[in-house]
């Protein structure tokens, strides 16, 4: 298991709860917020995988909460392209390097980061057959990079569908690509039992933060969450396209 001391556990256990409430505000971003303290924990290469297992729990956990809102048939349309890019995407991580994937966050946070300042109309019409092919690039995307919610994010607003029901429909669609990708991760030893182990109790906090997350998404000043989101991922993407994974 990872040599981790009290302070940087707690720190892990901080940055769970509060990248879980930011996804459970916002719907988007969380999980990619909480990479830097998994890359300087555990290291970049194996920071993806396990916050798959967190992101796992943390998508179950949404899904449940907000499972009324749940919109079935934009999940299974989303969930039929996720699974085979997710399937690819995480059988093209086992072979690159720390570096490689490390600046493919940066690239891809910045560019996200971009397309929320500049407010490019994108994209332009959405349909529900468009949704498939969604799918496969955000699973290709959640594999290599570690999210793609905030490339998913346009599609669902251009539905119309907002707050819980695109929390929980998001959600499932997530769980699947992460449900895929673990056991090619686990194969390639990038992540193995005592890797899981650790991240049970972070999962906990990551449970406790959508839970709250979940009681505030009506209350709170969803523009202004976005906001702070956006920022963030600004700076983390920097931060890895920078450094790589130094």
């Amino acid at each position: 298991m990872f040599d981790v001391d009290t302070t940087v556990f707690l720190l892990l256990a901080i940055g769970a709860f509060l990248s879980a409430l930011l996804s459970g505000v916002a719907g988007m971003g969380g999980g990619l917020i909480y990479l830097p303290f998994l890359a300087a924990s555990i290291g970049v290469r194996k920071a993806i995988p396990f916050l798959a297992v967190l992101l796992l729990v943390a998508n179950i956990a949404r899904a449940f909460f907000s499972r009324r809102e749940l919109k079935w048939n934009v999940a299974g349309r989303l969930t039929i392209g996720a699974i085979p890019g997710a399937l690819i995407g995480a059988f093209l991580y086992t072979a690159l390097s720390a570096n490689f994937i490390a600046r493919a966050v940066g690239v891809f946070l910045l560019l996200n980061v971009f397309f929320a300042l500049a407010r490019i109309p994108w994209p332009r019409k959405t349909s529900l057959k468009q949704f498939p092919y969604v799918g496969v690039v955000a699973g290709f995307l959640s594999a290599v990079v570690g999210g793609a919610g905030p490339m998913m994010t346009p599609f669902f607003l251009r539905l119309g569908i907002v707050k819980g029901a695109f929390l929980s429909t998001e959600a499932v669609a997530a769980a699947s690509m992460h449900i895929v990708k673990i056991p090619i991760y686990s194969q390639a030893r990038l992540l193995t039992l005592d890797d899981i182990m650790l991240a049970l109790p972070l999962s906990g906090m990551m449970i406790l933060g959508t839970w709250v997350g979940k009681l505030f998404v009506n209350r709170m000043n969803e523009a202004l969450f976005r906001t702070i989101v956006t920022i963030l991922l600004g700076l983390i993407g920097l931060r890895f396209l920078i450094l790589g994974s130094g």
